[in-house]
């Protein structure tokens, strides 16, 4: 039994205590629960059995549980509700609770099953107070939405839809279960109201309007007896007389500072005279500063424990979507980091002294003994400084070994001259580039037919023509010739380019021109090569290399002194040095942006999952609601059809049987 106190004190003082008894005559508190509470702010109490042995309570945490009056420890932990639970209401005979939520619903409860007996859906906005019928058969509740409705319980179907203009806060039977006593508060025109209403008829009698003892909203009420009921705030409560509606004597009015009545209850129903008034206080016990807990209380990323989620199929289904998303996206930014930024500058090539080295791996499908190979330069001189070309006797036809390497130069010349790249995309390819032809495995049990000339030339830095023609070259007083041999029937300058570039070898970088391969099928065929050398610097983070690259022209064409068309068979390499040299910078991107830049990726693909989530609850929610509210119309609309009689059936009170009548 709890002792004799006639006030309590509902104090959220932490997260540790859901709240506390106190004697208001010695101003003394006494604790009823410590630790293992409820985690948020506590809405509702009440007593479970008319004894006063245990105590239900509710809260913003959305929990329900069952204590011992004076234990420290909830007995029961009952959770259905999705979102703050505002109101309970006991009917002790039936051993049946009820409670009001965020979530629009009420749902009954048993104390020996911790799953809902009954959900009822109507209200389309908070449910603000419940109260159980006396004979137990029929539940009220009240709304935001200015909504009282009578239910059937075991129907789960509203018996009674009672409409207000204002928000309901507290319900409460009078105890012959004829009448309803209704608070309501208007927020627009700020004024509170008490009303009656006949359950039989559904009438509403203002009993007060506007009262000027109260200067806040009214929350609670209670049934005195049969003629009298008991509404507080404001730090008092009050009588009233339902007969002479004249508010009777003040019987109370807190001590406390900063305390209102927040809910008023029986003390037991032995005892139907005394009420015990819960009130609210922002009052907080003085506890020494602890750091550790001044940073607890800044966290903005609240742990929800385990027990308040509620997986769905569509959050499930999403979660996936996005997790997959996430990883894509960040595996795609990763790939572009790793493609670090370029920056080009461009200036004039001032460097004009300097040699130019060409670097030339080429075979030609004749003899070496036939063939020979020149430079001249602009003023048709040869320029070469040092440097010579191997001739070699060979064979033109490669074995799989060397036919299979020529295939991968191929592929990096087809990728260059089909497709768009970046600078960096040619300089950058070490490890996937072949440098030179392996050397033939077999020889073949023929006479080479096919000459390998290979080697380093180096010149001066200006425009030139590199050709193999037919015959030897030689100089003599300043000028150039080739002899060619006699009785040489048939030409081939069918050729395949191994390597063609110009400065220092660098390995990895691929040259237009490597894997080149062009058929003859003439002896009077001219092939033709129009370069573009630009001189070219790149800077990176490995490396600092100073080379030359260059855009390719060809042009083949038969000699047909006939028609005008004039020259010498053979293979000719024009080259021009550009006037401009390119300094290609690679700008780092910091490992911190990338970091950044994926963390925004997650928040914000997590957010988008977030929004579209709810956006799909919402509709859902909406169009489940809209089914069951139509549902219930038609249900009520059918008894409504039926007459007076079932619609004094649907109240649970036959015409034998009822006190009202």
């Amino acid at each position: 039994m709890l002792p004799n106190i006639s006030i309590h004190q509902l104090i959220n003082q932490n997260e540790n205590e859901w709240f506390t008894c106190a004697d208001i005559n010695s101003k003394q508190e006494i604790v009823c629960g410590t630790d293992q509470g409820h985690t948020k702010l506590i809405s509702d109490i009440c007593y479970y059995d008319p004894n006063g042995c245990y105590i239900l309570s509710c809260s913003a945490d959305t929990d329900i549980r069952l204590w011992r009056s004076f234990s420290s420890n909830s007995v029961t932990i009952y959770r259905s509700h999705l979102s703050p639970v505002w109101c309970l209401s006991v009917h002790y005979k039936s051993d049946r609770f009820a409670s009001g939520s965020m979530d629009k619903t009420v749902r009954l409860w048993t104390p020996d099953r911790l799953n809902i007996l009954r959900t009822f859906i109507y209200h389309s906005d908070d449910i603000n107070t419940i109260t159980f019928h006396p004979n137990g058969k029929y539940l009220a509740s009240g709304s935001n939405d200015g909504l009282i409705i009578l239910w059937a319980i075991e129907q789960a179907q509203p018996a009674r839809i009672l409409k207000s203009l204002s928000n309901i806060e507290q319900l409460t039977f009078t105890s012959d279960g004829n009448h309803l006593i209704s608070i309501s508060h208007n927020n627009e025109q700020k004024s509170d109201r008490i009303s009656i209403w006949d359950i039989r008829s559904a009438n509403e009698k203002y009993l007060i309007e506007n009262i000027p003892s109260h200067r806040r909203l009214l929350k609670s009420c209670q049934i005195q007896n049969t003629h009298k009921f008991v509404t507080g705030f404001n730090k008092s409560f009050l009588f009233f007389d339902i007969n002479n509606q004249q508010e009777k004597n003040d019987i109370f009015r807190s001590e406390f500072s900063n305390e209102y009545i927040q809910r008023l209850i029986h003390f037991s129903s032995n005892e139907p005279n005394k009420l015990i008034a819960i009130m609210t206080t922002i009052r907080q016990r003085r506890k020494p500063v602890i750091p550790i807990e001044i940073v607890r209380d800044l966290d903005a990323f609240v742990k929800v424990e385990n027990d308040f989620k509620q997986p769905t199929t569509t959050g499930g289904t999403i979660s996936i979507i996005t997790i997959i998303v996430v990883i894509c996206l960040s595996i795609v930014h990763i790939a572009t980091f790793q493609s670090n930024t370029l920056k080009y500058d461009y200036d004039v090539d001032w460097d004009h002294d300097s040699k130019l080295k060409i670097n030339i791996d080429m075979t030609v499908a004749m003899s070496c003994s036939l063939i020979g190979s020149d430079v001249l330069d602009v003023t048709n001189t040869n320029p070469l400084e040092s440097g010579k070309l191997d001739e070699e006797d060979t064979w033109f036809e490669l074995s799989p070994r060397q036919q299979r390497a020529f295939n991968s130069l191929q592929a990096g010349s087809k990728l260059i001259r089909q497709q768009y790249h970046a600078i960096h995309d040619l300089l950058w390819l070490s490890g996937h580039t072949i440098e030179q032809l392996p050397e033939r495995e077999v020889k073949l049990d023929r006479k080479p037919d096919a000459c390998r000339l290979h080697g380093t030339l180096e010149v001066n830095k200006l425009a030139g023509n590199f050709h193999i023609i037919l015959g030897k070259s030689f100089s003599f007083f300043g000028a150039h010739a080739h002899i060619s041999p006699m009785g040489v029937q048939a030409l081939n300058f069918s050729h395949r380019i191994d390597h063609l570039s110009f400065g220092l070898p660098t390995p990895g970088l691929i040259q237009p021109l490597n894997g080149d391969l062009k058929i003859a099928n003439t002896g009077s065929q001219i092939f033709q090569y129009f370069l573009e050398v630009v001189p070219t610097v790149v800077q990176t983070s490995y490396s600092n290399v100073e080379t030359y690259q260059y855009a390719v022209t060809e042009k083949t064409r038969t000699i047909d002194h006939n028609s005008g068309s004039h020259g010498i068979p053979g293979i000719f390499i024009r080259y021009e040095i550009s006037p401009l040299k390119i300094t290609v910078k690679e700008i780092l991107q910091s490992y911190w942006l990338l970091l950044i830049e994926i963390g925004g990726i997650f928040g914000g693909v997590f957010a988008t999952s977030g929004m579209i989530h709810s956006l799909i609850s919402i509709v859902y929610d909406a169009l489940s609601k809209q089914c069951s509210n139509a549902q219930l119309r038609e249900d009520i609309r059918k008894k409504s059809t039926n007459g007076d009689q079932t619609t004094t059936v649907a109240i649970g009170i036959t015409p034998e049987s009822s006190s009202i009548m």
